[in-house]
């Protein structure tokens, strides 16, 4: 029984050994069946389990988890707007709405792409023009939909990240988390998030309040437009003669 052991153990080790490109596994090679002859078996499948967790941690925090970094000025909902609320976005929109999308795992280890994702939005916002720097309202909506999963590290990173817009006079949202990362979030940080709606919801509710802050109030005449327009939108979408004559 010991000779198929040690059998199995040179054939298979010194295989892998050959093999692989990992020098963590290379070392747990050598390190576990070392520790099992010296201190036991436990012992040797508890170092085994740590150090295989510890490069777990170590890979997956350095793997970047922000896709992108926008702004609304670039990113707009599919909401169908009269040429004035456009115009409103357009000179606005990029000075009040930021959006950071996350994508992967994301971990306690992901805290400093997280710190730096967001000092990128305040560096920003500090740049904008005087007349917009203290005109509410601003966002930071982070688009979770790529997100994987997450660990109870990474939510009090996102707690820290909303309490430092808050603290700025932002507003901070997380939109279209899945399903389960958004029953960690409702979980364990109690609503503080507010509404978890999807990223084009969230895109729209930030407009929305863009627009209710500094466009002017609309006439009759302009939501008759409104509607005029998103009907003829509706009909090219749905009917390929409309797309024609027009």
């Amino acid at each position: 029984m010991l000779e198929m052991g040690i059998d199995f153990v040179l054939e298979t080790g010194i295989r892998t050994f050959t093999v692989t490109t990992d020098p963590v596994d290379q070392v747990l090679i050598i390190i576990v069946p070392t520790v099992m002859l010296l201190g036991g078996f436990l012992p040797g499948i508890r170092i085994g389990l740590l150090v295989a967790l510890a490069n777990f941690v170590v890979k997956y925090s350095a793997a970047p988890i922000v896709r992108f970094q926008q702004t609304g000025g670039v990113l707009r909902s599919n909401t169908v707007r009269p040429r004035e609320h456009q115009l409103v976005l357009d000179e606005r929109a990029s000075h009040s709405i930021s959006i950071i999308s996350l994508q992967g795992f994301v971990m306690f280890g992901s805290a400093p792409q997280l710190s730096d994702a967001l000092d990128n939005c305040l560096a920003r916002r500090a740049r904008c023009p005087a007349q917009h720097l203290h005109t509410p309202p601003w966002f930071v909506i982070v688009d979770a939909r790529a997100v994987k999963g997450c660990d109870f590290g990474a939510l009090q990173d996102l707690e820290k990240m909303r309490k430092a817009v808050v603290a700025e006079g932002g507003i901070f949202r997380v939109a279209q988390p899945p399903p389960p990362v958004a029953h960690a979030i409702e979980r364990a940080l109690e609503g503080s998030m507010g509404e978890l709606a999807s990223f084009n919801a969230t895109l729209h509710m930030a407009e929305d309040a863009v627009i209710a802050a500094h466009a002017e109030p609309m006439t009759q005449a302009h939501r008759e437009s409104l509607g005029a327009t998103a009907a003829r939108a509706f009909l090219r979408s749905t009917n390929p003669e409309a797309r024609k004559r027009d």
